[in-house]
């Protein structure tokens, strides 16, 4: 205790390398994580900068004997996977995604948060972490936060399109899945305007939420065209009431348009579809035709109906509580010293870990460029690469 407490990661090697007690570093293990994380945790309050080189090195020791960083290392629950995450030390986390043969990213703390969750809040600009990140094995596409929201719902909330398509091939069950308001991923998806058909199952074609909406009813408000013709095409059953007694068809008879009724009448295959949409836009030559006052009400229509949809998700792009170690770093300048140290350890290697570091060194070069006047266009970057909620 006392070495790791101290960082003095060679005689820790040594005496470790020394015990053949399997027990006993297993009834230990919980305790040398947690004293290891919290010198990290006091290093990073402080800004004790000359000190973290030894406790990275200290950490590797522990990797090295196999010791399990999947133990809760405070009353929360959390891991130090988390941990890191929390306070945005990617460059650590990418070396536990690497190194540690068995990290699981599932767990959950005490509060319902995984590192499922917690990814939503890095920036999208962390490529090399956020592709080691999801590609993990344990990273869990299953996740279900405390609202009943898959990760799947967030990624659509968020508009995050190439997530949720791998999402959705990665986790099938959460398309049927429903949320607190007896939403599934198809009727989140409608009302924001963000409907594809891999979100589609014959389950949740004709799903009800707490208003007894459908998803074509949804479209339908949209005056979606494309929407409303893949529902009808993968079999939306337009008969269907809510709980105030309207079908789908009494919107559509409400609204009265020719070429609603006709998609509701006689579907089209998406493709063809689209084609015959893309023909109805044309005009004179290659521009397109002016709209005509019936499409701009429905545009305005569209847009208006999903702008006041977006406001019903709101609490979904904000942490539904305060984390431990949002705070512990903030504005303390010690990124550049964690960057030094890993580029040192992996000086000779092709891991995630070193893509990173070069990662963010690009970035760091073109910040002294803007800072400078040398270039612009570059937008303010935070501390370790998260987004201001950490």
């Amino acid at each position: 205790m006392y070495l790791i407490e101290n960082g003095r990661h060679e005689e820790l090697d040594k005496l470790l390398g020394k015990i053949s007690n399997y027990d006993m570093s297993v009834k230990f293990n919980q305790v040398y994580v947690t004293i290891l994380i919290n010198q990290f945790k006091d290093i990073y309050i402080n800004s004790k900068c000359k000190l973290i080189e030894n406790y990275i090195k200290t950490m590797r020791v522990l990797n090295k004997y196999e010791y399990n960083f999947n133990v809760p290392i405070d009353e929360e629950g959390n891991t130090p996977f988390m941990f890191f995450m929390m306070i945005g030390d990617l460059c650590s986390c990418c070396f536990l995604l690497e190194r540690f043969k068995r990290l699981d990213l599932s767990i959950k703390n005490k509060k319902g948060l995984s590192v499922s969750y917690l990814s939503l809040f890095i920036d999208s600009y962390e490529n090399v972490f956020l592709k080691s990140l999801t590609e993990h094995p344990t990273f869990d596409y299953d996740y279900i936060d405390n609202n009943n929201n898959s990760l799947l719902m967030h990624y659509v909330v968020r508009n995050q399109y190439s997530d949720a398509e791998k999402a959705a091939i990665k986790s099938k069950r959460t398309l049927d899945h429903i949320n607190n308001k007896n939403e599934n991923i198809l009727i989140i998806a409608t009302k924001l305007g963000r409907l594809k058909e891999y979100f589609i199952t014959p389950n949740n074609i004709n799903h009800q939420d707490n208003l007894g909406n459908t998803p074509l009813a949804y479209a339908l408000k949209l005056r979606d065209a494309t929407f409303i013709n893949l529902l009808m095409h993968n079999h939306a059953d337009p008969y269907i009431m809510n709980y105030q007694g309207t079908s789908s068809i009494d919107l559509a008879n409400e609204i009265n348009e020719s070429r609603i009724l006709d998609i509701l009448n006689k579907p089209l295959p998406p493709k063809e579809m689209e084609k015959k949409l893309q023909e109805d836009r044309k005009g004179f030559l290659f521009f397109d035709k002016k709209k005509s006052k019936e499409e701009k009400t429905d545009d305005y229509l569209k847009n208006y109906q999903i702008n006041n949809y977006k406001e019903e998700y709101k609490d979904f792009l904000n942490s539904t509580t305060e984390w431990t170690y949002s705070n512990v770093i903030k504005d303390k300048p010690i990124e550049s010293i964690i960057v030094g140290i890993y580029i040192n350890l992996y000086m000779y290697s092709i891991s995630a870990p070193k893509k990173l570091l070069m990662e963010r060194d690009d970035r760091d070069f073109r910040r002294r460029m803007v800072y400078h006047g040398i270039a612009g266009g570059i937008d303010d970057m935070t501390i370790f690469g998260t987004k201001n909620r950490l």
